[in-house]
């Protein structure tokens, strides 16, 4: 019989090394992040002060990664992108980062991409005609060039990407792990082949799926997540409706005045309050809050240019 893949968010948190993972996280920028999941290994590191020195690898990076290098579980930080989108940059990662507190290492996405294909195939490096003739490698002296044998060009020569656990959240999983991740798949599909132990956290959970986006046999273990992408968006069934939930520190109530939301069915920590959108915010469309984000980004900027200009 095989084995039972569907186990508690807590079991699966559990099994991430106590130090040095090499941890990535699916899903693109505020779409499908693995929330519950990070705010579980956040609990976890306020009690027993593990998993720390973690590597995080991303496509794109957001809130899931900004909140665990808020918490100094972070060494390393592999993506081409890190920030909140249209909510700004991402504060503990931009803190961290201009104190020297991380490392960074410069990835883009076609770095990502060959890095991922490398390990698929099996072989030490992928070669690119990527980065030839930019600045790039001078950041990254790891990355060598090498000949093309046939055609005498230079090549760069991305190296493998080696995962540990990959962490994917999906709008369905089954039993056996087959799971459908929507549109948008970013790299999750190739993650979940790479990486050496492959979590899914899922909205819903089924006996049998007809189709899948992500097959069973890469998956190591399921965990039942509704609303486990919380505040990022997600779909809630595949085809149909999006939701989006506002980022609490970039939202606003009617008054003007931020107010302090209830913790999240997913998020059982007393910290993750600040990562949950407030009860009156929530009746704003993302639309809405984008224009207000901005508005007040705006008022923010005339008003400290009004005063430069008045000092002079």
């Amino acid at each position: 019989m095989p084995p039972q893949k569907v186990v508690s968010l807590q079991e699966a948190a559990d099994g991430i090394a106590e130090r040095g993972c090499r941890l990535a996280f699916g899903g693109v920028t505020l779409y499908r992040r693995p929330m519950a999941f990070a705010l579980n290994l956040l609990e976890r590191f306020t009690r027993n002060g593990a998993p720390r020195d973690l590597t995080l690898l991303s496509f794109t990076s957001g809130i899931e990664s900004d909140i665990l290098i808020g918490a100094g579980m972070v060494e390393r930080v592999r993506t081409c992108y890190f920030g909140l989108e249209a909510f700004g940059l991402a504060p503990h990662f931009t803190e961290a980062a201009g104190q020297g507190r991380i490392d960074i290492v410069e990835e883009t996405e076609a770095s990502l991409a060959c890095g991922l294909r490398a390990t698929l195939a099996g072989v030490g490096f992928m070669p690119s005609l990527a980065w030839i003739g930019t600045d790039l490698p001078r950041l990254r002296p790891d990355v060598r060039t090498v000949v093309d044998p046939y055609s005498g060009e230079e090549l760069t020569a991305f190296p493998a990407l080696h995962v540990d656990v990959a962490v994917i959240h999906a709008l369905e999983a089954d039993e056996d792990g087959n799971a459908l991740i929507g549109g948008n798949w970013g790299v999750d599909r190739e993650l979940a082949l790479a990486a050496d132990r492959v979590i899914v956290t899922a909205e819903t959970v089924c006996p049998r799926l007809s189709q899948a986006d992500i097959p069973g046999p890469a998956v190591d273990q399921v965990v039942a997540a509704p609303r486990g992408a919380w505040p990022t968006s997600w779909s809630d069934s595949p085809g149909r409706r999006i939701r989006s939930c506002a980022i609490s520190w970039r939202t606003f109530a009617p008054t003007g005045r931020r107010s302090r939301p209830k913790t999240p069915p997913m998020c059982s920590s007393p910290i993750a309050w600040r990562c949950a959108p407030s009860t009156s915010a929530t009746r704003f469309t993302p639309k809405v809050v984008c224009i207000l984000v901005c508005l007040k980004s705006w008022f923010s900027t005339t008003s400290r240019e009004a005063s430069r200009l008045s000092s002079m």
